[in-house]
């Protein structure tokens, strides 16, 4: 949406932040996200140097953001929230690696390029499921990169931010239903089948009681016991956000509350277990 564009700018600038050159960082020489390959290019300039990349002004930045990678994976005609999120994607992977990833999980032809038959089927889809399992998709393909161990904590972060923002933007709350049809709830059906007969059979008022049976269990994962690693942090306020969530579910009477609830606890273990995933992949 053309309304995002701003918005969108801004936490990119935010990830980005000023002047880089990082020597495991295929980029080299970057200004507030910008490498000296792509101001060459953007400029027709191919002696131009570091010093004059030091030197651009962030609206010639936004510029260049907008060009290559907004308009790369028409972010005006994306649904929003996931316009933000694919443009993020774009700048952290490359515009092909973004439409590859969003083209697999909506079944139409993997080109690297968002065209209209790719918008159609991504308007198609209700926004919210679709958003979480290209976040998962994104998260699995930066776990499996080589550089993981050095940036991983840092592209985490960005995800996650980047993922908050986009889900803020999206035009309603999921329903059961739609949540349901994503990967990301689906594979927290193997966390909840290990709580359900806990949970259906207590009481909403004694749901701290369910917590500590659920952390008793997080606590005989080899890394837990000691504590959350440091990986697991930024996972953390957005699991107990969802634990306070789905005990005012949980409140609402009849079967429906306990459902609800389920979803919910289901997703926060399901989150853990991914961030201890990552984990053991490498990030310290």
């Amino acid at each position: 949406m053309i309304e995002n564009r701003e918005v969108w700018l801004e936490a990119v600038f935010e990830a980005e932040g000023g002047w880089s050159n990082h020597p495991e960082d295929s980029g080299h020489e970057t200004m507030m996200g910008i490498t000296l390959a792509t101001f060459r290019e953007w400029r027709g300039e191919e002696d131009a140097t570091a010093e004059a990349l030091r030197c651009i002004t962030k609206g010639e930045c936004g510029e260049i953001y907008l060009s290559r990678y907004w308009n790369a994976v028409r972010g005006d005609q994306l649904p929003s929230g996931l316009d933000i999120y694919a443009a993020d994607f774009a700048v952290n992977s490359g515009p092909g690696r973004a439409a590859v990833e969003l083209q697999k999980l909506l079944g139409v032809k993997v080109d690297t390029f968002i065209a209209e038959k790719t918008i159609a089927a991504i308007r198609a889809k209700p926004t919210m499921p679709l958003l979480l399992d290209y976040h998962q998709a994104r998260m699995d393909f930066l776990t499996g990169l080589t550089k993981w161990p050095t940036f991983g904590r840092g592209w985490t972060n960005r995800c996650n931010k980047v993922l908050a923002l986009a889900r803020d933007k999206v035009d309603h709350k999921p329903t059961l239903t739609e949540m349901a049809s994503s990967k990301i709830v689906k594979g927290a059906a193997v966390g909840v089948a290990a709580a359900t007969t806990v949970v259906v059979s207590t009481p909403a008022s004694q749901w701290e009681q369910v917590w500590g049976t659920i952390s008793g269990v997080l606590d005989q994962i080899p890394g837990l016991a000691g504590g959350l690693p440091d990986a697991l942090h930024s996972a953390e306020p957005g699991v107990r956000a969802t634990i306070d969530q789905a005990q005012q579910n949980a409140a609402l009477p009849g079967l429906a509350g306990h459902i609800s609830a389920l979803v919910m606890l289901g997703s926060a273990i399901y989150t853990i277990w991914r961030r201890y995933r990552q984990f053991s992949k490498g990030m310290k």
